[in-house]
């Protein structure tokens, strides 16, 4: 009976120490719990693509991205000489009836394409490889560029180089059937690339603080001197820029009113390069147009060679000529002349 008494103690103090150090761990789990995830607005900034954005907690800030004190503000639309009119957003997703009941018979020749898309004016949140992410109405969409044609307002020709986050973009394309907030375009015409602005890339050759403005080489048009005003955008990255931001053998696209006569482009806008940019040149631009220099050296000096070599031909034909001339002068009359002529000729 005692031994019972004291089994039934010990099973009661061990079911006491057990509880306690549950309760323990529990409350030591609770405060690591509020110490870590206490619901405070969270900034951080994305490593690979340098996209800052804000997270309810510190928990829910993802694997490769960083927190930092405050993401800068974002980049508002580049409205430069845009009308109103244009500016004004529109957005229509309809489906394609044909492509509905095809695909019911089983007898679409293409199963994307169902449901089209028709937007103006989105804006331009991000860029990525060969997509984009636009903004409209607050609702986001990613945009698949491939297969898609790139234009600018006048409908000319255009390429990923040119645009900017913050563009206004008009798109055409398709819905994808299992992702809703995935576009196939087939075109889009960035409406924010006019057709009074030029599109000059290159590399800062220097900078005049002074003066706010900095020296451009570029391939096709050599040095262009680029004068920053307080109307200037300047997109660094994904956010808004300042011209402190801007850095000698840094890679730029700039945008603006070109005086060719006096080689200065007055800029509207300036999208600076960065490490991780999905756009090649503002990647690697400086690699690229020193790449591309040192092959138009080679193939001058191949055609440079190339000149001389017939300079030297001509040089040796024409001390040929002189020679037989030399000679006619020689003769005392017009027959014997012609006859040493026609005799060197049989000669040759």
């Amino acid at each position: 009976m005692k031994n019972t008494k004291i089994l039934y103690l010990f099973l009661v103090l061990s079911l006491c120490v057990a509880f306690t150090l549950k309760a323990q761990e529990a409350t030591t789990q609770s405060q690591e719990s509020n110490q870590v995830c206490v619901q405070v607005i969270t900034p951080a900034k994305n490593l690979q693509t340098g996209e800052c954005k804000e997270f309810p907690t510190p928990c829910d800030v993802p694997q490769g991205w960083q927190r930092v004190e405050k993401c800068p503000p974002e980049i508002s639309p580049i409205v430069n000489e845009i009308p109103q009119n244009v500016q004004r957003q529109e957005l229509s997703i309809k489906e394609n009836i044909g492509q509905v009941i095809c695909k019911a018979l089983g007898t679409c020749p293409n199963q994307k394409g169902q449901t089209e898309v028709t937007m103006k004016s989105a804006i331009v949140k991000n860029i990525s490889d060969n997509q984009l992410e636009v903004s409209i109405f607050n609702l986001t969409y990613t945009i698949d560029l491939s297969g898609t044609k790139l234009l600018r307002n006048n409908w000319g020709a255009s390429n990923l180089e040119e645009f900017s986050i913050g563009d206004l973009v008009n798109v055409w394309g398709y819905l994808d059937n299992s992702n809703y907030t995935l576009i196939h375009a087939k075109n889009v015409r960035n409406v924010s690339l006019q057709a009074t602005l030029g599109v000059f890339k290159g590399t800062i050759k220097s900078i005049d603080g002074t003066n706010n403005s900095f020296v451009l080489t570029t391939q096709e048009r050599g040095d262009q001197t680029v004068i920053v005003s307080q109307e200037t955008k300047i997109v660094n990255g994904t956010s808004t820029g300042a011209f402190s931001d801007l850095k000698e053998n840094q890679n730029v696209v700039v945008r603006g009113t070109w005086n060719k006569t006096l080689s200065k482009i007055y800029a509207k806008s300036v999208i600076i390069g960065f490490e991780n940019d999905p756009r090649r040149f503002l990647r690697e631009g400086l690699k690229i147009m020193q790449k591309e220099r040192e092959e138009v050296k080679g193939t001058v000096k191949e055609l440079r060679e190339k000149i001389q070599n017939q300079i030297e031909e001509t040089r040796k034909r024409i001390n040929e000529l002189l020679e037989q001339l030399n000679r006619f002068r020689g003769t005392s009359t017009l027959e014997s002349a012609t006859s040493t002529s026609q005799s060197t000729s049989s000669n040759q």
